[in-house]
């Protein structure tokens, strides 16, 4: 059975939603939600583009929103990144 191709624009959608922080010990705390934002979703004059924020499932964000960026990927690394610089500082 051949399966149909996958999109770029599939691809770059997959990443949208939440995600778990991870410390270097495996564990998980914190999330994060990356999101697509069209201009006029918002009542600000944010870019159009994918964005990332702390944010808890069902909950309001836990800051502002980073980005714009071109994919939802880069969003996700963007976060991960970020995390990661903010648990070293803490260190």
């Amino acid at each position: 059975m051949s399966h149909k191709p996958i999109s770029l624009e599939e691809i770059a959608n997959s990443f949208a939603g939440y995600h778990a922080f991870t410390s270097e010990e495996g564990d998980l705390y914190g999330s994060f939600e990356i999101f697509w934002h069209n201009r006029g979703d918002y009542p600000d004059n944010r870019e159009p583009g994918w964005y990332w924020w702390p944010c808890f499932p069902g909950c309001i964000p836990d800051g502002e929103a980073t980005g714009p960026f071109h994919s939802s990927y880069l969003a996700l690394v963007d976060a991960v990144d970020i995390e990661e610089e903010r648990r070293k500082d803490h260190d």
